[in-house]
């Protein structure tokens, strides 16, 4: 939440004048990602929205005038049609006569 309060002043000292260009849209763009990198990620493990931490999530939305809400539902959305793990697991397989009955 620091990242997307330190982000959010950048990007309203640009918009006040008081800014460098260069500066708001590198802190916009990390947020975005971080946003994306997240809902993806949460959406993939089939964690909660925002891991039910509602009242930070609504904190870094209201910082973000709702930016950071909006990409991280749209990628959670999107990682529950199509999630980034696999469905195999990266475990070495038991051999047939170690396994359960049953399994």
């Amino acid at each position: 939440m620091v990242i997307a309060v330190i982000a959010a002043g950048n990007v309203y000292g640009f918009a006040a004048g008081k800014g460098e260009a260069w500066v708001a849209v590198m802190l916009a763009t990390f947020l975005a990602l971080l946003a994306v990198g997240t809902g993806y990620g949460d959406a993939s493990w089939r964690y909660p929205v925002a891991h039910r931490l509602f009242v930070q999530f609504a904190i870094a939305s209201v910082i973000t005038a709702g930016s950071f809400a909006l990409v991280y539902l749209a990628a959670y959305c999107i990682a529950r049609r199509r999630p980034l793990r696999r469905e195999q697991s990266m475990e070495r397989p038991t051999h047939r006569r170690h396994r359960q009955a049953g399994s």
